[in-house]
């Protein structure tokens, strides 16, 4: 394919790309240089950190919008960040008047299909254009509306923009539905945290499973351990023929458990095995972290096979008087998670000690209650784990069709 065409293309159309400036496809204003006086209610008022939704709660008054804006955005335009963030776009899609501040780029198109605009901003071309001609000195670094104009872009014919424009809002907004039905998992989540576990200085949850009663019982988390807190050994990356594989700070944070497929290969030994002792149902806290919100964070292993982790990690062994997948929601729940950070110390990194962790309390129901309340997290965790992998191959589908569809 010539470089006057992109690799994959809508069947029934051949004609060449054309190159032309962004200021011959687009009329670019900037918005308002004045400080905002806010109102209640009256005209919406966008800034950059408005670009993702183009909603805010902020209003100007409609003498204001009058005379500040002899251009305003309407349906159909397409608004850019040029302050902070550069060259994230969005297509308005409403009919209501906006306002909208310097941070932000006003782009009219001229012939040009608006959804197509804006995925084309998005590419990797249009985006080191737009970085090359930003002001890196400046604080913060901002792009001027006469560089955006100069930006020179591969266009195609309108007919063949319009296609390219509906598959791309299309694969938006199946990519925005996914993210909602995570971010309500996520949220369904933390509200059950919330619910069916005690609240400080309280003595039981406020939801439970039918059938259990009776106050949770407080221990030092220290004395529910089968052996004592261990820390983990140093990275040395690399494969021998022991295939075994490493626990790291990152995958703590896996939306479910600790994958077996998400684990890299370490050049370890039978002593680094012998050290670590990793079985199933070993549970993980990050020991060491840059953000103190970060300190303790805890996850759970239940895959087979030769394993190390990390020397920024703590293991901890549970008696068989306790459910693993449920304490490792009771020591990522608020109040314990509020106990590891008033523990640690803080420096170039935010640490915590075996001691600490020790000697932190948990409330525990007897273990039938636990083991329904951890598979109850168990089967949201999974439902969160599918939901994240399906929104991840959604947006590499499009980072790949960015790559492929464009000049």
């Amino acid at each position: 394919m010539s470089n006057s065409a992109p690799e994959i293309r809508f069947k029934g159309f051949t004609n060449a790309w054309v190159q032309r400036k962004l200021g011959e496809v687009a009329d670019v204003y900037d918005g308002t240089h004045q400080t905002p006086n806010y109102v209640d209610n009256g005209v919406m008022f966008l800034s950059v950190e408005n670009i993702t939704t183009l909603k805010s709660n902020k209003y100007i008054s409609e003498a204001d919008f009058v005379k500040e804006f002899k251009v305003s955005p309407n349906y159909g335009d397409v608004l850019m960040t040029r302050i902070g963030d550069i060259g994230t776009p969005n297509v308005v899609r409403t009919y209501e008047k906006l306002a909208y501040y310097v941070s932000l780029a006003l782009l009219k198109p001229i012939n040009t299909d608006s959804d197509f605009l804006a995925i084309l901003i998005q590419t990797l071309a249009v985006q080191k254009k737009l970085w090359d001609r930003t002001l890196h000195v400046a604080f913060p670094k901002k792009i001027n509306k006469g560089e955006i104009e100069n930006i020179v872009l591969n266009t195609p014919e309108t007919e063949e923009q319009t296609a390219i424009g509906n598959f791309f809002r299309t694969l938006d907004d199946t990519i925005t539905l996914h993210k909602r039905k995570l971010d309500g998992l996520k949220d369904m989540k933390k509200a059950y945290l919330q619910q069916m576990f005690p609240q400080a200085g309280e003595r039981v949850p406020r939801v439970r499973f039918a059938g259990f009663t009776g106050e949770w019982q407080e221990r030092k988390l220290g004395e529910i351990l089968a052996d004592k807190i261990s820390n983990g050994i140093m990275n040395k990356p690399g494969q021998n023929e022991l295939n075994v594989k490493h626990i790291n700070v990152v995958n703590l944070y896996s939306p479910s458990f600790i994958h077996l497929d998400e684990l890299e290969y370490i050049n370890a030994t039978e002593n680094d095995l012998t050290r670590c002792n990793v079985e199933i149902g070993d549970i993980f806290l990050t020991r060491s972290s840059l953000k103190v919100e970060g300190i303790a964070q805890a996850n759970i292993l239940l895959d087979e096979g030769s394993f190390v982790f990390d020397d920024h990690i703590m293991r901890l062994k549970l008696t068989e008087e306790f459910e693993p997948f449920f304490v490792k929601e009771a020591l990522n729940h608020s109040p314990t998670k509020k106990q590891f950070m008033t523990k640690s110390k803080t420096g170039t990194m935010t640490t915590i000690g075996q001691e600490d962790i020790s000697s932190s309390t948990l409330s525990f129901p007897n273990f039938h209650e636990q083991a329904a309340i951890g598979l109850f997290f168990r089967s949201l965790d999974e439902q969160t784990a599918i939901q994240t992998a399906k929104l991840e191959q959604l947006k590499q589908l499009k980072t790949a069709y960015l790559q492929k569809m464009f000049i």
